[in-house]
C-alpha cells in the first residue's frame, strides 16, 4: 500500500471513529510523529547511515555501564 493510498485510508477510518479516548491516542502518536520532522535529510541519512553499521557489527557499541565507567575515570563523575 502506498502511503497516498495509506493517508486516505486513515483519513477514512478517523472519520468514522466516535471513540474519544482512540482519538486521543492517535493524536499522541500524531504528535510524536512531528518530532521526527525536526531532522532534516542530512541528519536522516546520518542516522541511517549509523544503525547499519551497528546492524552489521561494524560499529563497536558498549554497556550503559561502561560508559558510566569511562565517564567516572575520565572526568571524575
Amino acid at each position: 500500500m502506498s502511503v497516498t493510498e495509506l493517508k486516505e485510508r486513515l483519513h477514512s477510518v478517523i472519520d468514522t471513529i466516535d471513540n474519544q479516548e482512540f482519538l486521543k491516542a492517535m493524536l499522541v502518536i500524531a504528535d510524536s510523529q512531528e518530532k521526527y520532522n525536526d531532522v532534516d535529510k542530512e541528519q536522516l541519512r546520518i542516522l541511517k547511515e549509523r544503525e547499519e553499521r551497528y546492524r552489521t557489527g561494524e560499529s563497536k557499541s558498549i554497556s550503559l555501564e561502561e560508559f558510566k565507567g569511562r565517564m567516572k575515570d575520565k572526568y571524575g563523575l
